[in-house]
């Protein structure tokens, strides 16, 4: 099987370095790499690269979105996997793809729920040192991010098993699908510009074609820190509109409670989803709605989620049901 990797990358030129340098040497031989340097302006159309790594440049900053289709549109291997430039990797990593894949017709895999990372200090450190990526000593500077792990792999486990919206394993960061279940799903969405939800409603209509979403660390990655852009937060929220415009349904509008506070999780909005059987219920969708309308009130003003609390709310003034159920939950989480 051929895999084309494909990299989207901006102002990445240390930390795509190292990535390029990790993917020098895998165990499964027959693949490309394909850089999409989206209008860079740093030095990174000068780095070396070997004879099947390859780089095309786009004239202007083309986002996330478009510049990943530009990266399928110019490979032809029959398994795909989008990968973020500051993402360094083992060298069975592309074996490991594959061999899920192989066993698995209408798969999409991702490591990146186990999300291990080094900080920018451990960074230098190992460029100063030049302490070998393999070695035990770059192992011991690795760090765990816990956030998917606690509430999405401990409960549900690899095979997200009674995990009503898996198409948020579909994270772009770390990511593999074949070919013909990308065309028959479509490409990203080239309208999601700047940071955030393309891969995730790319993951949703996949869901749709059938696809079956799994996570295993054997296609984990450890992920360079960065500069974090400061408008991601208002893009963010933009993209999510966007994406509740274009599929209003339950699961899309769930989504909003994570949001409005950091102590509602994606394991709260599962457990919501569970809970009721009648998902179209036209109360539930209603809440939903009104959250994101408060919450993008903000894109054009302080870039800060929304306050819920009880001196916002009167819950004496909702009617019984749903509705009144959810801002319960908000306010319970609320801390």
């Amino acid at each position: 099987m051929k895999v084309s990797i494909v990299i989207p990358s901006h102002n990445r030129y240390e930390q795509l370095k190292n990535t390029i340098e990790a993917l020098r040497k895998q165990s499964h031989d027959n693949y490309e790499v394909m850089i999409v340097d989206d209008a860079s302006d740093d030095r990174t159309s000068t780095i070396d690269l070997p004879n099947h790594f390859r780089m095309v440049r786009n004239n202007k900053k083309m986002g996330l979105a478009e510049t990943r289709n530009i990266g399928i549109a110019n490979t032809d291997g029959d398994l795909i996997i989008f990968l973020d430039a500051e993402m360094l990797v083992y060298p069975d990593y592309i074996e490991n793809h594959v061999k899920r894949h192989e066993k698995c017709e209408n798969l999409v895999l991702t490591g990146a729920m186990y999300y291990y990372y080094i900080t920018q200090r451990a960074q230098k450190k190992i460029v100063d040192q030049n302490i070998n990526f393999l070695s035990e000593e770059f192992q011991n500077l690795i760090r765990f991010k816990d956030y998917y792990y606690s509430n999405i792999i401990v409960p549900y486990g690899d095979e997200l098993d009674k995990f009503l919206i898996p198409w948020v394993a579909c994270m772009g960061g770390n990511l593999s699908v074949k070919r013909t279940l990308l065309d028959q799903a479509g490409r990203f969405d080239p309208k999601f510009i700047g940071y955030g939800w393309e891969d995730w409603e790319l993951g949703y209509r996949l869901h749709q074609c059938g696809a079956t979403f799994k996570v295993d660390r054997a296609v984990g990655t450890i992920h360079q820190e960065h500069e974090v852009n400061k408008k991601r937060l208002q893009e963010s929220l933009l993209n999510y509109r966007y994406f509740m415009d274009k599929h209003p349904s339950i699961e899309v509008y769930a989504m909003s409670l994570e949001l409005i506070s950091e102590q509602v999780t994606i394991r709260d909005i599962n457990q919501l989803l569970h809970k009721y059987d009648q998902l179209y219920n036209k109360d539930l969708r209603l809440a939903f709605y009104e959250i994101i309308k408060y919450n993008a009130r903000y894109v054009t003003t302080e870039f800060q989620k929304p306050f819920i609390s009880k001196n916002t709310i009167n819950l004496n003034h909702l009617p019984e049901g749903i509705l009144k159920e959810v801002y319960i939950m908000l306010l319970n989480k609320h801390v």
